[in-house]
């Protein structure tokens, strides 16, 4: 009976190693995994701060375009500047990362304001037919890029762009001045009769 116990024993040594071992990969595996889930869930964060700098940076362009377009006389220039430029270091062969925006408006329409007590004659003290309504269509794109080299002024043409988006609206301005104000080139009046 002590030698069945023995035999019994001898058999099973090295049960708790191989125990251990596949313990030991089970946690391996699950640790690589958390890693990797852990690593993709960094670069989902990243790319969606890059998103919405790159959102924002196309509002602010919007909000550029129809103030200038806003503010008589109108101008229909596009405009390009820089935001958010971040600059490692002082030195101008490292990295650079900015939002270079190009704001456009384009007028679609002139209509004189037939519901404005100014139209009306008198209301307002002056003649009828002196408020113009004009509705731009705005158009901001925004890129989020990064380069080498001089930061000053706007990125190389090469620039890796990192990320983009575009935003259009639909501007309404009023004009006092300028009856009616000319109106712009490739575009048209609507009149009631």
């Amino acid at each position: 009976m002590k030698t069945d116990r023995l035999e019994i024993r001898s058999r099973e040594r090295g049960s708790a190693y191989m125990a251990v071992l596949l313990a030991l990969v089970v946690l391996t595996i699950l640790g690589l995994s958390l890693v990797l889930i852990t690593q993709t869930e960094v670069q989902v964060g990243a790319n969606e701060r890059t998103v919405n700098q790159t959102f924002y940076a196309a509002d602010a362009g919007l909000n550029v375009a129809a103030t200038i377009v806003g503010t008589p006389p109108p101008d229909y220039t596009p405009v390009t500047f820089k935001l958010n430029q971040v600059d490692p270091g002082s030195s101008s062969s490292q990295n650079h990362v900015a939002d270079v925006v190009t704001a456009v408006a384009v007028p679609v329409n002139l209509v004189k304001c037939y519901g404005c007590s100014m139209n009306q004659g008198g209301s307002q003290g002056g003649p009828a037919g002196q408020l113009w309504n004009r509705v731009n269509l705005v158009t901001a794109t925004a890129d989020r890029v990064a380069w080498s080299g001089p930061g000053t002024g706007l990125p190389p043409p090469n620039a890796t762009i990192l990320g983009e988006k575009t935003l259009s609206q639909l501007q309404t301005a009023s004009y006092t001045q300028g009856f009616p104000p000319p109106v712009p080139p490739n575009s048209y009046t609507i009149s009631r009769p």
